[in-house]
């Protein structure tokens, strides 16, 4: 069984990965632009995908 410990961990953890697949998809559009895929580019383009979610 799934211990509430466990719970909190994986909500913890999900949006972390999540958000580092769409800041690697972001930098993936931005290097078919001429632009070099680091993990700077992955964490920009996460925080813009927050940013545009958090606008009404």
């Amino acid at each position: 069984m799934i211990s509430t410990g466990d719970l909190v961990l994986i909500a913890a953890v999900v949006p972390i990965i999540v958000g580092a697949l769409i800041g690697l998809a972001e930098s993936r559009r931005l290097t078919s632009e001429g632009a070099e895929a680091t993990p700077g580019w992955c964490l920009l383009g996460h925080l813009q995908a927050l940013w545009r979610r958090s606008r009404p």
